[in-house]
């Protein structure tokens, strides 16, 4: 390959590269507040499914129904966590759980 073309092969791969990072990182802070209302949005439903422990995959209402004790212990060992996903997920249980 010709010195000229891989140079230009090489500037387009650090240009893809960059319009990427800016997409991913570049979002402004009004962007990722919208984006993290979203997906809060998403935890506070009974179709949320559980990204962790024995239930992974499985959605609010269906441990709800199979078990409802896991649900309790999770709301009362994990109370006050730094994790802000958690602690939206947990503030739901216990309003779900009171229906």
């Amino acid at each position: 390959m010709p010195r000229d073309e891989w140079e230009n092969d090489r500037r387009k791969r650090i240009a893809k590269k960059a319009s990427r990072s800016v997409r991913h990182y570049g979002a402004s802070s009004s962007d990722r507040r919208q984006q993290n209302a979203v997906h809060a949005s998403r935890l506070q439903s009974p179709n949320t499914r559980f990204w962790f422990g024995k239930h992974n995959g499985l959605t609010v209402h269906e441990v709800c129904e199979r078990d409802p004790n896991y649900i309790h212990w999770l709301i009362d060992s994990h109370t006050n966590e730094d994790n802000w996903r958690m602690n939206l997920l947990v503030t739901f249980l216990k309003e779900y759980m009171n229906e």
